[in-house]
């Protein structure tokens, strides 16, 4: 179970002594469990190797709850070893909750920011997320090409080889950018890995956010992610859009930041994501701005 070693560092932390643990399975990169201390539940996952994964995701949680309070769960701790969370316990989402999360997604992407980027470097599950830390200003297309979509083909020209002649790169970056900066974008709190998995349905219905790779960016990219795996009911779009209606042009722009998520998966699952990648880049050059 729990090494000994870790187990006293987090009833230290608690101030109280472990009364169960109980391992979870799925969806999580590092091991997780569900901790029992006097009849209160806590969530932890951790690593035997020294990490900051688990920080920089208490930082994103944090952010995210500055901007919109009751959206995550609280964060009791975090270090290089492991992160512990109140337990959210689940319940099976009825309409009650995609209405509950398209209303607190959309207040959250109200909140506007001055630039985009982050304050830090962090994380995309267990892959490298580049943010901007400098206190130049870039556009929104000139942000998402730098430190998402060159950043992700940097990495996988590493791992897996080149990807793109350097004319076919040119092409890419200028269509990107024009796109990106052809609608009125601005920076707000994005959870930015919001798939399926890390939503969270709680007692009486109430959404949570878990697991972020947060930064500051246009909310669309957030939306986009939605749909990149599927799992979202139409009453969330809806009753999004209701509130807060996506730009003239989402539908083609959204191809543009589902490609870094494609990127994101072809680097950490190899060759299986390449022909999802190189479709998607010819149809963002086949539509040009």
């Amino acid at each position: 179970m729990l090494e000994d070693q870790l187990k006293s560092s987090i009833e230290k932390q608690l101030d109280r002594s472990i009364t169960a643990i109980e391992p979870l399975s799925g969806g999580c990169s590092y091991p997780s469990y569900v901790i029992t201390s006097h009849k209160e539940r806590f969530f932890l996952k951790h690593s035997e190797t020294p990490t900051d994964v688990f920080i920089k995701e208490a930082n994103g949680l944090t952010e995210i709850t500055e901007a919109l309070y009751d959206f995550c769960p609280d964060v009791i701790t975090a270090n290089n070893n492991f992160l512990l969370l109140d337990y959210i316990t689940p319940e099976r989402p009825t309409h009650i909750f995609w209405q509950s999360l398209a209303t607190k997604l959309a207040k959250l992407h109200k909140v506007k920011k001055e630039s985009y980027g982050f304050f830090e470097d962090n994380f995309i599950g267990p892959a490298p997320q580049k943010n901007k830390v400098s206190e130049d200003k870039l556009s929104w297309g000139e942000f998402f090409w730098n430190y998402r979509i060159i950043f992700q083909l940097e990495l996988n020209k590493e791992r897996h080889g080149l990807m793109l002649a350097q004319d076919e790169k040119d092409k890419l970056k200028e269509a990107i950018i024009q796109k990106l900066n052809s609608y009125n974008a601005y920076p707000t709190v994005l959870h930015g890995d919001l798939w399926n998995g890390n939503i969270h349905c709680a007692e009486k219905q109430k959404a949570f956010l878990i697991d972020p790779a947060s930064y500051y960016g246009d909310r669309e990219a957030d939306i986009a992610m939605t749909e990149c795996f599927g799992g979202f009911s139409e009453q969330f779009y809806d009753v999004y859009n209701e509130i807060l209606p996506l730009d003239k042009g989402y539908q083609e722009r959204k191809h543009i930041y589902n490609l870094y998520h494609m990127l994101n998966h072809y680097y950490l699952f190899g060759s299986s994501y390449k022909q999802t990648c190189d479709n998607i880049i010819q149809l963002i050059l086949q539509n040009p701005a």
